[in-house]
C-alpha cells in the first residue's frame, strides 16, 4: 500500500472527539526524572543505548519489586510498570484495555499476564495499551482500527499479543486508532491502525523522539520537530484537515529534548527546560492568552523550569525541576489537582500542587497520575467514574489521592517443580508447567512468575484466598469454592474424569473450603465445619476411605474435627481440634507413624509418639510435626537422606527429634529435604538431600542435621528439590534445582544462595 493511502487510513479514520463526549483520546505516557527511559526521547543518535537511569535498589542491588517504574494513562484507564517486570492496570476495561482477559472495569490495580520477555516500557492509547519488550511490541485493547493487532480482524484484543512485522523497537506512541514505533537501529518510524498495516513514515530516519495525540504525531529528527496527521486546530503546526507528510514546526527557538502530544495539542520541552505548546487552546491547555488554534509555539513561562511534560485530553501537566507538579487547561473533573472543580472548564491560573512531590507523570483524557518521590506510591486526581484514578468508590477528586499500592506477598507454596505466590488476591506461578500446573493457559514452563487468571465463573474480581500445591497440579480457593488446574489424569482436579486443564476448573462436591492441600494424584480440602474432603486416585488409600473406583469425586474423610491438613505424593496428614496428628494413605516409608508395618491405610489413623502439634508438613515419604509446647520439630518415615534431621539415615515410623531446633514457628517438607523457620530473627534452617542445593548448602549431597540458611524470613516452602522463602520485606527468594525454571529468577543455573523472584 502506498504511503499516502496508508496515512490517510491511519489518521483520517481516527474518530473526531469533542469535549465532553464519552469517547476521549490519548493521554501521553509518563515522563520520568529517572532519565534515559525509552519514552523520554533524549537527544541521542539511533542505536545508542537508552540506558535505564538510576533506580532505588534493594540490599541485593536490584530494584525493590514494589517500585513503580512507569505510568501510562489512556482515556479512562491507567497502567503501571513495576520494577519486578509486572504490569497492572485499572479503570475502564470495556475494550479489553486492562489486559486481564475481561471487559469489566477495575477500581484497583489488576495484573496483566505478559507472554514475552520482561517489559521495558509501557504506553497507553485511547482504549488500547502496549508494552515494549526486547525490541517487540505487545498490545491489547481496542482493535477497531487494527491498532492492537494489525494482522487479525477488528475484534478487541483482551490479552497481550505480539505485533508481527515490527521489530527492533526503541520506543512506542499510541493514538486513538493508531500505533507507532521508532526503530532503535535507524530511527525510522512505522505506524499501523486505521485498517492499515505497518507502514514506514517517510523523512523520519534518524529520529530520536516520538509522541502521538488522538490523530496526530510528532517526531524529533535532525534537530527539528516534525508533525503529521489531523491538524484542524494547529496541533501539527499548521491548520489543516490532514497533514500527509511530516512538516517541521516553525519558531521553536531552540533544541527540543522532549515531546508530549495531548488530544489536539502538542508541547515540547527545550534543552533549557522551558515549555512550548501549540494547537487547540479552547480551554487554555496550550497556556496562550488567545483561545483559537495556535500554530506558533507559545512559551508557557508561568510553570518555571520543566523536567518533564505530559499532555492529557484537554489539559497539560509538567514536572518541575524541584519535583513539583503544575497543571493547566480543562478542569471540570478536577484533573488539574488544584482542589477545585473548574466550573466551565476554563482555568487560566497556573499554580503548582502542594503535594505530591513526584518522579513521573501520566495524563489521561480527564485524569492525571503521578509516581511519588519515593517511587512506590501512585497518586491520581480528576475523573474516576471508571475507576481510572485507582480509588474506591468511583468518585472524581480535585486533589491528589493515593491510588492502591501493589500488595505484598500473602502466601507461598512450592509444588513438585513449580511454585506459586498469592499477592493482593492475585496468584502467580512459575517453574515447570508441562502439565498446565502454572494455570496461565499453556503447557509451558516459566522461568519468571506468570499470572493465573481469575476463572470466568469466579465470584470475586481479585479472588484467590488460599492455594495448595501438588506434584503436577495446583489448587486454589475462591469464596469457599475449590479450583484446580494442571495434571488431571487421576481425577485430582475434582471433575470425576481423567483430563488435565491449563486453566482453573471448579472442583465438584466441595463448598465452604478454608484450606486446600494436594498430593501427586489426589487433593484434599478442609471446610469451615472442620471436615476434610478428598478426591482423585485412591490406589494407596490417600483419599481416606475405601474405594473400588479408580477415579473419585470429592468425598468426606471419617475423622475427628480437623483444623489443619497437608499432603504430598500419596500421603495426607491432619491436625485435629485437640492438636493430635493423624495420617492416611501411602506408608512405604513408615510416614503414617502408626508403628505398624502396613503398606497403605485407607482411613484416618493417629500417629503414635508425636506430641500435640501446632503444624504439620508432609514430604515425599516422611512427615514432620511442630510441637505445640516446645517449638521443637519431630519427624518420622523415610530417612535415606537425613530428612528427619536426627543426624542419621535410619528410617522409622516412630517420631524422632530434629537436632538443635527450638522456637520453630513454621515447617515445610520437600521430597527428601525439610526446612523450618524459627521465631528468632526469622531464621530458616534446612536439612536432608542437597544434590540440587535445595537444603541451602553450597556443597555436599546431604545435610545431616539442621543448618542455618538465612535470616529475615516470614515463611519457607519446599518443592521436590527446590525451596522458596518469603522475607520480612515481602519479597520472595528461591534456591535449589533450576532446570525447569522453579527458582523463578529467569535463570537456568543452580544456586545455594537465595535469588529474588518477586
Amino acid at each position: 500500500m502506498a504511503y499516502n493511502r496508508a496515512m490517510l487510513l491511519l489518521f483520517r479514520n481516527a474518530r473526531a472527539v469533542t469535549l465532553g463526549a464519552r469517547r476521549f483520546s490519548l493521554a501521553l505516557v509518563a515522563a520520568s526524572l529517572l532519565g534515559g527511559c525509552h519514552w523520554l526521547f533524549p537527544h541521542r543518535p539511533p542505536g545508542a543505548d537508552a540506558g535505564s537511569g538510576p533506580a532505588e535498589l534493594g540490599g541485593d542491588g536490584r530494584p525493590s519489586p514494589l517500585e513503580v517504574l512507569q505510568l501510562a494513562a489512556g482515556a479512562r484507564h491507567t497502567c503501571a510498570l513495576f520494577a519486578d517486570g509486572s504490569v497492572r492496570c485499572w479503570g475502564d476495561g470495556e475494550r479489553g484495555q486492562l489486559g486481564d482477559g475481561a471487559r469489566s472495569r477495575r477500581e484497583t490495580p489488576g495484573a496483566v499476564s505478559l507472554p514475552g520477555p520482561l517489559p521495558e516500557a509501557i504506553v497507553a492509547g485511547t482504549e488500547h495499551t502496549c508494552v515494549l519488550a526486547a525490541g517487540s511490541a505487545y498490545c491489547w485493547g481496542d482493535n477497531t482500527g487494527r491498532q492492537s493487532d494489525p494482522q487479525s480482524g477488528d475484534a478487541d484484543v483482551l490479552t497481550p499479543r505480539q505485533v508481527a512485522g515490527v521489530d527492533t523497537i526503541a520506543s512506542l506512541a499510541l493514538g486513538e486508532r493508531s500505533s507507532c514505533a521508532r526503530r532503535s537501529d535507524t530511527g525510522a518510524i512505522t505506524c499501523w491502525g486505521g485498517q492499515s498495516p505497518p507502514t514506514e513514515v517517510p523523512g523520519l530516519s534518524g529520529s530520536y523522539g516520538l509522541s502521538c495525540g488522538a490523530a496526530h504525531c510528532c517526531a524529533l529528527v535532525a534537530a527539528e520537530v516534525r508533525c503529521w496527521g489531523r491538524s484542524p486546530n494547529g496541533e501539527a503546526g499548521v491548520v489543516s484537515d490532514f497533514v500527509e507528510k511530516p512538516l517541521p514546526v516553525k519558531n521553536l527557538g531552540g533544541e527540543v529534548s522532549e515531546l508530549a502530544c495531548g488530544e489536539q495539542h502538542s508541547c515540547a520541552r527545550t534543552s533549557g527546560n522551558t515549555l512550548l505548546c501549540w494547537g487547540s487552546n479552547g480551554v487554555d491547555q496550550v497556556g496562550a492568552s488567545t483561545q483559537g488554534p495556535i500554530t506558533v509555539p507559545v512559551a508557557v513561562t508561568q510553570v518555571g523550569e520543566v523536567a518533564a511534560v505530559v499532555g492529557g485530553g484537554n489539559h497539560t501537566c509538567v514536572l518541575g525541576t524541584a519535583k513539583q507538579v503544575t497543571c493547566f487547561g480543562y478542569s471540570r473533573y478536577g484533573q488539574l489537582g488544584i482542589g477545585t472543580f473548574g466550573g466551565d472548564g476554563r482555568v487560566t491560573v497556573v499554580s503548582p500542587l502542594a503535594s505530591p512531590r513526584a518522579s513521573s507523570l501520566a495524563a489521561g483524557a480527564l485524569h492525571t497520575c503521578a509516581i511519588g518521590e519515593d517511587g512506590t506510591q501512585i497518586w491520581c486526581w480528576g475523573s474516576n467514574v471508571q475507576g481510572q484514578a485507582g480509588v474506591s468508590p468511583a468518585a472524581s477528586t480535585a486533589s491528589p489521592v493515593a491510588a492502591a499500592k501493589l500488595g505484598p506477598v500473602d502466601e507461598l507454596v512450592a509444588g513438585g517443580n513449580h511454585s506459586c505466590a498469592r499477592r493482593g488476591g492475585e496468584l502467580w506461578c512459575w517453574g515447570f508447567g508441562g502439565d498446565g500446573q502454572l494455570g496461565d493457559g499453556a503447557f509451558a514452563s516459566r522461568g519468571t512468575p506468570a499470572l493465573v487468571p481469575a476463572p470466568a465463573g469466579a465470584s470475586s474480581a481479585a479472588p484467590w484466598q488460599g492455594i495448595g500445591r501438588g506434584g503436577l497440579h495446583t489448587c486454589g480457593i475462591i469464596d469457599g469454592q475449590v479450583w484446580c488446574w494442571g495434571a488431571g489424569w487421576a481425577g485430582q482436579l475434582g471433575q470425576g474424569k481423567n483430563s488435565s486443564s491449563v486453566t482453573p476448573v471448579q472442583t465438584k462436591n466441595v463448598a465452604a473450603a478454608i484450606a486446600v492441600a494436594a498430593g501427586h494424584d489426589h487433593s484434599c480440602a478442609l471446610t469451615k465445619d472442620s471436615k476434610v474432603y478428598c478426591w482423585g486416585r485412591n490406589l494407596r488409600g490417600q483419599l481416606g476411605r475405601p474405594s473400588s473406583v479408580e477415579i473419585e469425586l470429592a468425598g468426606v474423610v471419617v475423622a475427628p474435627a480437623i483444623r489443619a491438613i497437608d499432603a504430598r505424593n500419596a500421603t495426607t496428614c491432619a491436625i485435629d481440634e485437640n492438636d493430635k496428628v493423624g495420617c492416611w494413605g501411602d506408608n512405604r516409608g513408615g510416614q503414617l507413624g502408626s508403628g505398624v508395618g502396613v503398606e497403605n491405610r485407607a482411613a484416618y489413623g493417629p500417629v503414635v509418639g508425636v506430641p500435640e502439634a501446632r503444624a504439620i508438613a508432609v514430604g515425599g515419604h516422611h512427615v514432620c510435626a511442630l510441637a505445640k509446647a516446645t517449638g521443637k520439630v519431630h519427624c518420622w518415615g523415610n530417612n535415606s537422606a537425613s530428612q528427619l534431621g536426627d543426624g542419621s539415615t535410619k528410617s522409622g515410623s516412630t517420631p524422632v527429634e530434629a537436632v538443635g531446633l527450638d522456637d520453630v514457628s513454621q515447617l515445610s517438607a520437600g521430597w527428601r529435604h525439610t526446612c523450618a523457620r524459627r521465631n528468632v530473627d526469622g531464621e530458616v534452617w534446612c536439612w536432608g538431600l542437597n544434590e540440587a542445593r535445595q537444603a541451602g548448602a553450597s556443597s555436599g549431597s546431604v545435610v545431616h542435621t539442621p543448618r542455618l540458611v538465612l535470616k529475615g524470613a516470614l515463611e519457607v516452602r519446599c518443592g521436590w528439590d527446590h525451596t522458596c522463602v518469603r522475607l520480612f520485606d515481602q519479597s520472595l527468594r528461591c534456591f535449589g534445582s533450576f532446570q525447569l525454571g522453579q527458582l523463578g529468577d529467569g535463570q537456568l543455573a543452580p544456586t545455594a544462595s537465595p535469588t529474588r523472584v518477586l
